[in-house]
């Protein structure tokens, strides 16, 4: 969605797309960290209403959140695999 806007401004040599990938967080945690930006942390009260939002409309539970082991990512699943994710930066 905004991979090639952000590529862009943070100086990515790489087409974004190849970053787009959600096995690539790694790459993206690297290329805004070295753009000078750190991560923050997603609220709980965030975290809350995401899932507030899936079982209030209904949706399959096979729907769920994923918090990622590597740096400050939540992602928004179905059955165990990630759909999409987000991640803030200061």
């Amino acid at each position: 969605m905004l991979g090639r806007r952000i590529s862009m401004m943070v100086g990515l040599e790489k087409p974004a797309a190849q970053l787009e990938c959600n096995e690539e967080k790694e790459k993206w945690m690297v290329l805004m960290k070295s753009a000078g930006f750190e991560p923050l942390l997603e609220s709980d009260d965030a975290k809350t209403e995401a899932l507030i939002l899936l079982s209030k409309n209904n949706y399959s539970p096979l729907y769920g959140l994923i918090d990622s082991p590597v740096g400050k990512f939540l992602s928004l699943a179905w059955n165990g695999e990630s759909l999409f994710t987000v991640s803030s930066w200061h």
